[in-house]
């Protein structure tokens, strides 16, 4: 059975809670029914992340790494004992509504008319790479370009080149906020023996 919070306005960020069960509910864009009116207002912004979701039923990103039978497999042929990068738009869209700093930046969003602040893209960043230290994944130019990619995906407005450049002309190494991001946390996690020095 599920049931949903009545007090919320449409127009804020919204949860589908499933009841007896031990999976959770998420939500994923809804990309095929036509946007309704309630009030008698239009909310037809499309670029608005939080609006439009269909439920769907599936564990959150923040346990399928360690529950998934398929994940555990050690010594991947190109990765090692990384995992290779699977994420898709619903990764993205679950940390966002799974986490107070996914809500925080869908908010974020709402309010900058589907852009992003620089502390909402902080906060994005800061969500997206712990997620991506904890999903035993390795940093690489060519995770950066996916997630910089579904980053756009999900928020339209944004600008790849915020996120994520390669090394090329003029760059030796490559830049971004998730490069940026990265490199500052697994230093300071290697720093501590929290991680081994090759992540």
């Amino acid at each position: 059975m599920y049931y949903t919070d009545n007090s919320f306005n449409t127009t804020d960020v919204s949860e589908v809670v499933k009841v007896n069960s031990i999976e959770p509910t998420f939500l994923v864009p809804n990309l095929i029914e036509v946007p309704h009116k309630e009030n008698n207002q239009d909310i037809t912004d499309v670029n608005d992340p939080s609006k439009y979701y269909l439920t769907l039923n599936r564990s959150s990103p923040y346990t399928s790494s360690n529950s998934s039978p398929s994940t555990s497999t050690p010594n991947h042929q190109k990765y090692g004992k990384y995992k290779p990068m699977e994420w898709t738009i619903e990764t993205i869209l679950e940390l966002l509504h799974t986490s107070n700093d996914g809500r925080f930046v869908l908010a974020d969003s709402k309010t900058n008319n589907g852009s992003l602040s620089d502390d909402g893209q902080n906060t994005l960043i800061k969500l997206l790479i712990n997620f991506l230290l904890q999903d035993n994944s390795k940093g690489s130019d060519l995770f950066f370009r996916k997630i910089a990619t579904l980053i756009c995906e999900v928020f339209p407005s944004e600008q790849k080149s915020v996120y994520f450049i390669p090394a090329g002309e003029g760059n030796t190494h490559a830049k971004g906020k998730l490069v940026e991001r990265w490199t500052n946390v697994s230093r300071r996690l290697r720093s501590i023996g929290a991680i081994k020095s090759d992540n």
